[in-house]
């Protein structure tokens, strides 16, 4: 079989919707002027024939026969500008000039032009279509690694050679001005597609004709299985102020990377990288002077944050200290009244029953009160204690406790005898008694006490409530219902007698409901059957990904392993989070190796030690379960201001949304509780923290609704990210965090929808609904862990 390699090079191409370029993104006709702007034009010539030409003439394996350079441009190209190129191109036989025109798509004009030179070969053909920039370089043993993979049976495969390096090019000395390193997996430059093709039939192997077909090349990987070889420097990318894609950010960016000899330029690519630093000098200085300065301001700023959150914290400790003070005083004020107060009754007490003892009355009487206990039938033991003190006993435990009184005459004198108690709340001093059991270690004994007592007390309050349902029973319906009524408010589920449920005028059981008992009650159900429920099999991230992906849902990319701490790799403008974890615990949005911002903390970190350092942290506070990370894109809401993507989370119950929480991230943590009308609603969580938010729209509803109605499952939080390309699917969530802190009314009002959302299910379920995705979701998750350990 025939093998040809098709090298694509778009110079001055223009196409109906300019696809590719920022510099299309403009109405057509002002689009057209840019491109053929006389000075653009020759400076787009000059690097063409300085940089990509030397480059692709002084490779290293070059075979008219299998290698062809097209370069595409536009009809309309000035007649000037197209002479000069064809004198470029003239002494080269493996070079073509196509002129098309702008009526198509770019990826459609292409694979006209790969199509039509196809029809040429008389045999079939197993082709590489390539792509490079005009401005760009292919190191010269390019063509040699990329024919290691020109065969059928990497038919249907895209080849990114990851590695390589990035010029800054003065435009006005034309001359680069440094070289640094690149690592960029999928980049555009030598991105190739590989296919094979019979002109006999006129049929391709596979589906993509030419490289662009594959759409963006950061998605290659999602389109085509895609070979990443990054060991050696193939590409040159060449930034300057006439590029397509270039900006301040990227140039600083590429600086930021290390520095790589001139000579390695050279004889890599054939290309001349002779600095003309004499005329550089005054440039170079002031951006070095500028870097230095925005570097020292990060630091400073970095520093005052820190020493910020320091005296905050201090702030913090001294008021949690005086709190505590405050209350340890009131407790001692209160205990010491206590005391005093009932040590006077006790003593007014026991000598009123002294002189009653002395009394003739008292001794007269006597035999009297001896026979009337008889006739009650009392025993001597239950005779109150009181009585059967003697005066002696009396007085001598009045003395005693009149000694121990005085151990402290300090503190005894220092309030008057009949002042009153501090008032203090009944919460503040079990916290206080709390703390003293914890320091004495006997909080244990103190916590099954207070239990006990709450016990006891909701026992009385249960009978109570039941006696008067029971003795209402047969009363007027109008009586009755309003007794129900308050039974309703305050017995639990479990505990509402039988004669209000079978009432035969029964009252809504709306308070019985409740969002946080069904979820226990699912985690119960599960531990019960011994299995993962549905809703669980999908709270692993990147088994999430595999269902989401089957159904055709928009997700960030994300690495396909996941990395120990010290592994994790770096990635410009991704996010790193953990394979197990919960509330923005352990996820960190990576701009750059120096702007790094920590979500839960709400700070940016400065140093990758410094994101190491936190993530150990993440690990030792147990915010983080498993030393187990992952990488994955970091989606902007705007990615000029860089302002992260802002959280929607779906509150699922099985194909219906019943509440959405959505959530801004930067400059501060903000919250927004809505109903699916986009009706703002109070549910007693986040309360200093919120805003107005924006809602989502009836069709990323209908989506969301979709997905839920896809698991067979009661509910499901499904989280989502708003960013500039529009809703990203992020993570399911079975059971969301704190999910008890809900006021009573949501909590209620969540709860039915539980309720009825396990009766749809049900319904689905006995007329045979099979949840396809579902389970053809699991199928291939087994197959993937049997296949795993078998490895």
């Amino acid at each position: 079989m025939k093998k040809h390699v098709f090298l694509i090079v778009r110079y001055s191409m223009l196409t109906e919707n300019g696809s590719g370029w920022r510099i299309g993104e403009q109405a057509f006709e002002e689009y057209k002027q840019e491109v053929f702007e006389p000075q653009r034009l020759e400076i787009r010539e000059r690097l063409f024939k300085n940089i990509t030409l030397p480059s692709l003439s002084n490779q290293t394996l070059l075979n008219p026969d299998e290698f062809t350079l097209l370069v595409i441009t536009s009809d309309q190209l000035p007649e000037k500008n197209l002479k000069s190129l064809q004198q470029m191109l003239e002494p080269y036989s493996w070079a073509r000039i196509i002129p098309t025109n702008h009526n198509d798509s770019m990826k459609n004009l292409i694979d006209q032009v790969i199509t039509k030179e196809l029809n040429e070969f008389n045999e079939p053909v197993c082709y590489c279509t390539a792509r490079l920039d005009d401005d760009d370089a292919l190191a010269n043993n390019y063509n040699e690694k990329l024919y290691q993979y020109l065969s059928h049976e990497y038919s249907g495969f895209c080849i990114s050679f990851g590695n390589g390096y990035t010029g800054i090019y003065n435009v006005q000395l034309d001359a680069f001005q440094s070289f640094h390193t690149n690592y960029s997996p999928k980049i555009a430059l030598g991105l190739s597609y590989i296919n094979t093709y019979d002109p006999k039939n006129q049929s391709f192997e596979n589906p993509f004709i030419s490289i662009f077909s594959n759409g963006s090349h950061t998605k290659v990987d999602q389109q085509s299985p895609t070979i990443i070889d990054s060991k050696d420097q193939l590409y040159l990318r060449t930034i300057h102020a006439v590029s397509d894609t270039n900006s301040k950010e990227q140039v600083k960016r590429v600086k930021a990377k290390p520095v790589v000899e001139p000579k390695i330029i050279y004889n890599n690519f054939s290309i001349q990288t002779e600095f003309k630093e004499e005329q550089l000098v005054d440039e170079q200085f002031l951006n070095k002077l500028k870097e230095e300065k925005e570097e020292l301001m990060l630091k400073y700023n970095n520093e005052y944050n820190d020493l910020l959150d320091q005296l905050n914290k201090v702030k913090e400790y001294n008021n949690k200290l005086e709190i505590d003070l405050e209350l340890l005083k009131n407790n001692i004020s209160f205990e010491e009244d206590k005391i005093r107060n009932s040590t006077n009754d006790r003593d007014k007490a026991l000598k009123q029953l002294i002189q009653i003892e002395n009394s003739k009355v008292w001794r007269y009487t006597n035999g009297l009160r001896h026979a009337l206990d008889i006739v009650k039938g009392k025993s001597n033991n239950q005779k109150n204690y009181t009585a059967k003190m003697t005066v002696n006993d009396k007085v001598e435990e009045t003395n005693t406790k009149k000694v121990k009184k005085t151990e402290h005459p300090k503190k005894a004198s220092k309030q008057d005898n009949n002042s009153e108690p501090k008032k203090i709340t009944i919460e503040k001093n079990m916290v206080y008694r709390i703390k003293k059991a914890k320091e004495n270690g006997q909080v244990i004994e103190y916590l099954e006490d207070l239990a006990n007592k709450r016990k006891e007390v909701d026992q009385l309050y249960k009978r109570a409530f039941k006696y008067a349902a029971m003795i209402y029973r047969h009363d007027t319906t109008e009586t009755r219902s309003e007794v129900y009524k308050k039974a309703l408010e305050v017995l639990k589920i479990e505990e509402l007698p039988h004669s209000i449920v079978k009432d035969s005028d029964p009252l809504p059981l709306k308070q019985a409901a409740s969002f946080s008992a069904s979820l226990t009650m699912r985690s119960r159900k599960s531990q019960l059957m011994e299995r993962t429920l549905p809703e669980w099999q999908l709270n692993d991230k990147t088994d999430a990904y595999k269902f989401i992906d089957s159904i055709n849902v928009t997700r960030p990319w994300r690495t396909e392993d996941s990395y120990e701490l010290e592994m994790v790799p770096f990635y410009e403008n991704s996010v790193i989070k953990p394979t197990q974890g919960a509330a923005s615990r352990g996820v960190y949005f990576v701009y750059n190796k120096e702007r790094i911002w920590d979500v839960k903390r709400e700070k940016f970190l400065s140093t990758w030690d410094d994101l190491k350092e936190s993530m150990r942290l993440d690990l030792k506070d147990k915010w983080v379960a498993k030393d187990n990370w992952f990488v994955e894109e970091l989606l902007s809401e705007d990615s000029q201001m860089k302002q992260p993507a802002r959280d929607l989370k779906f509150y699922c119950f099985y194909g219906k949304v019943g509440l959405i929480l959505e959530i801004v991230r930067k400059p501060e943590l903000k919250y927004c509780w809505l109903l699916p009308d986009g009706t703002r609603i109070n549910t007693g969580k986040y309360e200093d923290k919120l805003f107005e938010g924006e809602g989502a729209t009836n069709e990323q509803l209908h989506l969301v609704s979709s997905i839920s109605s896809k698991i067979p499952a009661p509910f499901m939080r499904i989280d989502f990210l708003k960013a500039e390309k529009g809703l990203v699917f992020c993570e399911f969530t079975p059971r969301p965090g704190n999910y008890t802190e809900f006021n009573e009314s949501v909590d209620k009002l969540l709860g039915d929808m539980f309720l009825e959302a396990e009766e749809r299910l049900s319904n689905d379920l006995l007329v045979g609904k099979d949840f396809e995705e579902f389970h053809q979701y699991l199928k291939n998750i087994n197959q993937y862990e049997k296949k795993n350990m078998n490895e």
